[in-house]
């Protein structure tokens, strides 16, 4: 089919990938700044919901480093 569900890129360091997914849906639903960029990239940008959750783990891994 054309229309697939979309899926977690497997590339990339899996460990980390699964250490940052739970921290990254808690920060969409509590903290006020990831959840306002959560609900752009959903409403604006048009992403899916586990692509708007990559990118906010991504912005989590880039505030740690």
């Amino acid at each position: 089919s054309v229309h697939k569900k979309p899926r977690l890129s497997k590339a990339g360091n899996r460990y980390l990938r699964i250490a940052l997914y739970m921290p990254a849906l808690s920060a969409a639903s509590h903290n006020p700044r990831v959840r306002g960029y959560y609900r752009h990239l959903i409403a604006d940008r048009g992403l899916k919901k586990i692509q708007a959750v990559c990118a906010v783990m991504r912005k989590l891994l880039m505030a740690i480093h």
